[in-house]
């Protein structure tokens, strides 16, 4: 048995970051089993599937939401650790309005909307304990992404104004 849970430690999974339109918001899901913990919904890729094809699978199972058509295949933020790699897709533009529904059962106990400042970059930050009232190990597996995450907001908005068109203002 302690082959297998080794190996299974060793399976890549892939998932998604979704973003509302304006990049302040993160979805984050509970598990059912954990005490309180809050991700990215993910999970581990099947024999023959792309990792594009993993992350839209996980995150419709675990979110009811079918990111298929907002996935870019080069959008993402990738982790590793113990052995094990995570890549999560960048999908922004996702309302806050949206009805989430999760099609596992005994999976996703909760998906919430977070503001992404109020998220901790580490396990001593205690962003989200004065923001949230929430202790930063809440976050443990959403932690690894924050910082990139931001920094990834940061340079898209910069690009964003970088494209505005500039005016001058005339005065005769």
């Amino acid at each position: 048995m302690g082959d297998f849970k080794s190996y299974k430690m060793t399976v890549p999974t892939y998932g998604a970051i979704m973003l509302d339109p304006d990049m302040k918001y993160c979805l984050l899901v509970q598990g059912f089993y954990t005490k309180a913990s809050w991700g990215f919904p993910k999970g581990k890729i099947n024999a023959e599937e792309s990792p594009e094809d993993c992350a839209v699978r996980e995150v419709l199972e675990e979110t009811g939401f079918d990111v298929k058509d907002l996935l870019k295949p080069d959008k993402y933020l990738e982790r590793q650790w113990n052995g094990q790699l995570t890549r999560l897709y960048i999908i922004n533009g996702v309302p806050l309005s949206t009805k989430f529904q999760p099609r596992t059962r005994k999976e996703i106990k909760s998906l919430h909307w977070f503001p992404i400042d109020a998220l901790p970059t580490h396990k001593k930050d205690l962003t989200s304990k004065m923001q949230l009232n929430m202790n930063p190990n809440s976050f443990f597996m959403a932690i690894p992404f924050v910082k990139s995450l931001r920094k990834w907001i940061d340079n898209k908005n910069t690009q964003q104004e970088a494209q505005r068109p500039k005016y001058q203002i005339l005065v005769r």
